[in-house]
Order: C-alpha cells, then sequence, then structure tokens
C-alpha cells in the first residue's frame, strides 16, 4: 500500500505548513470504520498513487491532495451528504477556530458527537494535540486578511479548549 504518512507529510509539505498534529490519525479512523470496503484506506492509497503520477501537472498540488485525502473522509453507506459532509470536516479543521467562543465551543460539542464512538480519554488527549498544534504556529492563519479578524479569538479558543 502507498505509504500514507509520506503522502501526508508531502501534501502539507507542498502547502508549506506544517501537518496538524492527530489530523492524520483522525482521518486514517475514519477510513478504517467497519462499514467500510471500497472507501477504505486502500481506496484512498490508490487516489494518492495516481496523484503522484500527475502531481506535476498540478498548479496546487497541496490543495489537490488534501482533496484527496477529504474526499470521503465522511462515508455513511445509505448517507446522501457523505461528499458535503466530507467537506465541511475539512473546512472545520483549518477554520472553526477563529469563531465566537460560544460557536467553538459548539463547534467542540459537535466534534465530540461526531466520534463518540472513541473512548473519552483517548478522544481529550488526541483532541488537544490537535488544538495545541495550532498554538504552537507563529500564525494560525497564513493570511493577513484572517490574521487581523480571527488570529486573537482563535488562540483565546484554542487556549481554553486545551485548558
Amino acid at each position: 500500500m502507498h505509504d500514507l504518512k509520506a503522502a501526508w507529510r508531502q501534501a502539507w509539505a507542498d502547502l508549506g505548513l506544517p501537518a496538524p498534529a492527530g489530523l492524520f490519525e483522525a482521518l486514517v479512523a475514519a477510513y478504517e470504520e467497519p462499514q467500510r470496503h471500497y472507501h477504505s484506506l486502500q481506496h484512498l492509497a490508490e487516489c494518492l498513487v495516481h496523484f503522484d503520477q500527475a502531481r506535476h501537472l498540478a498548479h496546487h498540488s497541496g490543495e489537490v491532495a488534501l482533496a484527496l485525502w477529504f474526499h470521503d473522509a465522511v462515508y455513511d453507506v445509505q448517507g446522501k451528504s457523505n461528499e458535503q459532509q466530507s467537506a465541511d470536516w475539512a473546512v472545520r479543521a483549518l477554520t472553526a477556530a477563529g469563531a465566537t467562543p460560544e460557536r467553538f465551543a459548539e463547534y467542540d460539542r459537535q466534534v465530540r458527537a461526531e466520534y463518540s464512538w472513541v473512548p473519552g480519554l483517548i478522544y481529550r488527549v488526541k483532541r488537544k494535540a490537535v488544538l495545541k498544534s495550532f498554538l504552537d504556529r507563529e500564525h494560525i492563519y497564513n493570511t493577513s486578511y484572517f490574521r487581523e479578524r480571527c488570529e486573537a479569538r482563535a488562540r483565546s479558543n484554542l487556549t481554553a479548549a486545551c485548558a
């Protein structure tokens, strides 16, 4: 099987950013859910192999790679909105920190509900690692637009969530 960890690191390297702690593990866990037979790690690895063969054609290879990682992140066999939920997860993973404290608390509860199958202690340890990885960065947001509007609030939200 394709070296998924190396592909993950490459996607973030292509973006010029460190990979958020814990997100790789969360995605792998999602692709390993027991109801998955086709939309599994094997499928993801095959997609990444095909992308590697055409990577040189991509103008934004990091973005394309992350789109592949998230394209089936949520998969309910009977679901009608898997793609939208997968896209929403990607957006939440990368933007929710800058919300109001009330919205961030709601977001935190929603994420926990989605991961209710993960034992509490494991969830708290992994979640804290993900949030702390954002705090450890010089800037959470990579553009001045979002830094000016969201950075202080994001740091406050993440610090409170890690306490």
